[in-house]
């Protein structure tokens, strides 16, 4: 049992819709902060000062399209929710990600990019990312990675490319 989440992720629209992200493969292509940091160097004697922000999460997964029973009708309904502001959850089985007063901070979808997972035989896939529109606050937002009972090793196939959820 994880106290961060097993299972996979979702996202709730601005229409109030639930849609489930399954069959996305693990690891996540890119999940974590993007930080901010401003250098000011000094123009005399070049001396660096650096001004560390808070920061806002990004998060990048592949969904197998072809997993699905009608990939074309997943498909469609996640092009529905392109540049939408939705709710992310990381693991759907825990809270969304929250900022410093424990209020939920919206994700806008800002990427959807369909390609063939193995080869062009019909092994529909997506790209598909999501950015926080405020900042977020690990503290008071689940996350996690996916390990084995010691609470170390990651989980992957045996091929050590990642697993795959849902």
């Amino acid at each position: 049992m994880s106290i961060f989440g097993i299972a996979g992720p979702k996202f709730i629209g601005s229409d109030d819709t639930h849609v489930d992200l399954d069959h996305v493969l693990l690891p996540f292509e890119q999940d974590g902060p993007e930080f901010k940091t401003i250098m000011h160097e000094s123009a005399i004697n070049r001396d660096r000062n650096f001004v560390h922000r808070k920061y806002h999460w990004i998060w990048t997964g592949v969904i197998l399209l072809f997993r699905y029973a009608d990939p074309l009708t997943k498909y469609e309904t996640l092009m529905d929710y392109l540049y939408d502001s939705v709710t992310f959850y990381r693991h759907r089985d825990k809270d969304p990600f929250k900022d410093s007063s424990g209020t939920v901070v919206p994700f806008v979808i800002t990427e959807i990019h369909p390609f063939y997972f193995t080869h062009a035989w019909g092994h529909d896939a997506l790209r598909i990312t999501l950015r926080s529109t405020k900042v977020v606050d690990i503290e008071k937002s689940t996350v996690a990675t996916l390990v084995k009972e010691d609470g170390v090793t990651p989980i992957t196939t045996e091929d050590g490319q990642g697993i795959i959820l849902g």
